[in-house]
Protein backbone atom coordinates (compact mmCIF):
# COMPACT_ATOMS: atom_id res chain seq x y z
CA UNK A 1 0.00 0.00 0.00
CA UNK A 2 1.46 3.02 -1.03
CA UNK A 3 1.31 6.72 0.65
CA UNK A 4 -1.47 8.50 -1.02
CA UNK A 5 -4.94 9.01 -0.52
CA UNK A 6 -6.00 6.91 -3.53
CA UNK A 7 -4.35 4.07 -2.68
CA UNK A 8 -5.38 4.16 1.27
CA UNK A 9 -9.23 4.71 0.54
CA UNK A 10 -8.74 1.99 -1.93
CA UNK A 11 -7.09 -0.56 0.77
CA UNK A 12 -9.84 0.54 3.36
CA UNK A 13 -12.48 -0.24 1.00
CA UNK A 14 -11.26 -3.71 0.18
CA UNK A 15 -10.35 -4.21 4.19
CA UNK A 16 -13.88 -3.74 4.42
CA UNK A 17 -15.17 -5.96 1.69
CA UNK A 18 -17.17 -3.32 0.16
CA UNK A 19 -16.97 -2.54 -4.15
CA UNK A 20 -17.35 1.03 -5.54
CA UNK A 21 -20.80 0.67 -6.46
CA UNK A 22 -21.73 -0.69 -3.00
CA UNK A 23 -19.67 1.86 -1.32
CA UNK A 24 -21.03 4.70 -3.56
CA UNK A 25 -24.34 3.72 -3.12
CA UNK A 26 -24.30 3.37 0.68
CA UNK A 27 -23.09 7.27 0.94
CA UNK A 28 -25.08 8.35 -1.54
CA UNK A 29 -22.24 9.45 -4.48
CA UNK A 30 -21.65 8.30 -7.81
CA UNK A 31 -19.32 5.08 -8.72
CA UNK A 32 -17.36 7.19 -10.75
CA UNK A 33 -16.25 9.69 -7.76
CA UNK A 34 -15.48 6.57 -6.02
CA UNK A 35 -13.22 5.47 -8.56
CA UNK A 36 -11.71 8.92 -8.92
CA UNK A 37 -10.83 9.60 -5.55
CA UNK A 38 -8.90 5.85 -5.60
CA UNK A 39 -7.06 6.50 -8.78
CA UNK A 40 -5.99 10.26 -7.58
CA UNK A 41 -8.02 11.92 -10.14
CA UNK A 42 -10.12 13.70 -7.86
CA UNK A 43 -9.18 15.48 -4.73
CA UNK A 44 -12.24 16.06 -2.09
CA UNK A 45 -12.79 17.83 1.11
CA UNK A 46 -12.58 16.38 4.87
CA UNK A 47 -16.07 16.38 5.28
CA UNK A 48 -16.68 13.98 2.68
CA UNK A 49 -13.62 11.72 3.78
CA UNK A 50 -15.04 11.46 7.14
CA UNK A 51 -18.25 10.09 5.17
CA UNK A 52 -16.15 7.38 3.73
CA UNK A 53 -14.68 6.46 6.36
CA UNK A 54 -17.66 6.26 8.98
CA UNK A 55 -18.79 3.89 6.31
CA UNK A 56 -15.67 2.31 6.03
CA UNK A 57 -15.53 1.93 9.79
CA UNK A 58 -11.95 3.08 9.57
CA UNK A 59 -10.51 6.42 10.92
CA UNK A 60 -10.38 9.60 8.30
CA UNK A 61 -6.42 9.38 9.38
CA UNK A 62 -6.69 6.00 7.59
CA UNK A 63 -7.64 7.47 3.80
CA UNK A 64 -6.13 10.41 3.93
CA UNK A 65 -2.42 11.47 2.66
CA UNK A 66 -1.38 13.39 6.37
CA UNK A 67 -2.42 11.08 8.69
CA UNK A 68 -3.56 14.48 10.11
CA UNK A 69 -7.57 14.15 11.64
CA UNK A 70 -9.80 17.34 10.14
CA UNK A 71 -10.26 20.40 12.26
CA UNK A 72 -14.11 19.01 13.20
CA UNK A 73 -12.79 15.59 14.77
CA UNK A 74 -9.78 18.06 16.20
CA UNK A 75 -11.92 20.36 17.52
CA UNK A 76 -14.41 17.37 19.23
CA UNK A 77 -11.82 15.84 20.74
CA UNK A 78 -10.52 18.96 22.34
CA UNK A 79 -13.55 19.78 23.64
CA UNK A 80 -14.12 16.43 25.17
CA UNK A 81 -11.61 17.99 28.47
CA UNK A 82 -13.21 21.43 28.46
CA UNK A 83 -15.77 22.21 31.38
CA UNK A 84 -19.56 23.55 30.98
CA UNK A 85 -18.89 26.68 31.26
CA UNK A 86 -15.50 27.11 28.68
CA UNK A 87 -18.57 24.77 26.10
CA UNK A 88 -20.55 27.37 26.44
CA UNK A 89 -18.28 30.45 26.28
CA UNK A 90 -16.17 28.11 22.86
CA UNK A 91 -20.37 27.99 22.06
CA UNK A 92 -21.19 31.72 21.64
CA UNK A 93 -17.97 32.38 19.72
CA UNK A 94 -18.53 30.32 17.56
CA UNK A 95 -22.51 31.97 16.88
CA UNK A 96 -20.48 35.02 16.56
CA UNK A 97 -18.04 33.73 13.65
CA UNK A 98 -21.18 31.92 12.15
CA UNK A 99 -22.99 35.58 12.22
CA UNK A 100 -20.01 37.40 10.72
CA UNK A 101 -18.81 35.23 7.82
CA UNK A 102 -20.71 36.61 5.34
Amino acid sequence: MGSSTDSKLRAARLKAGIGQVELARRIGFSQAMISQLESGCRKTDSETMEIIAKELQCNVEDISVTGEPSILVQLIRNCKSLTYDQLRILNEVAIQFSKNKG
